[in-house]
């Protein structure tokens, strides 16, 4: 028997870093907090791994019809590292999606 034997067949799982965006947007207060993420979710970014909801602020500067939502965003590219150019091209189209459907960026 050899010393140190190992398996054939092993599978290595290859993990690529995980990045991460943060988006805080205004919206009226009577919106679902679940809305920009729906609108997040339909944009068929396949890096896109998972959205938390971080921050609900209602209060002084904003609006009393409005709040502030805070959301992070995890991205991972399954075969590499994920490149500035593509996250900024990500970054630049959620931006633009959420503020064509009323919600801007705080």
């Amino acid at each position: 028997m050899k010393p140190y034997a190992y398996k054939k067949n092993i599978r290595l799982r290859l993990f690529f870093p995980i990045h991460i965006l943060k988006f805080p947007c205004v919206m009226p207060k009577t919106d679902s907090t679940g809305i920009p993420v729906k609108i997040m979710e339909s944009l068929g970014i396949p890096e896109l791994v998972k959205i938390n909801l971080l921050i609900i602020y209602k209060g002084s500067p904003l609006p009393k019809d409005k709040k502030s939502v805070s959301y992070k965003i995890y991205l991972r590219n399954p075969m590499g590292t994920l490149s500035g150019e593509r996250l900024a091209e990500i970054m630049a189209f959620v931006i633009e999606e959420l503020n064509q459907k009323g919600y801007s960026l705080r």
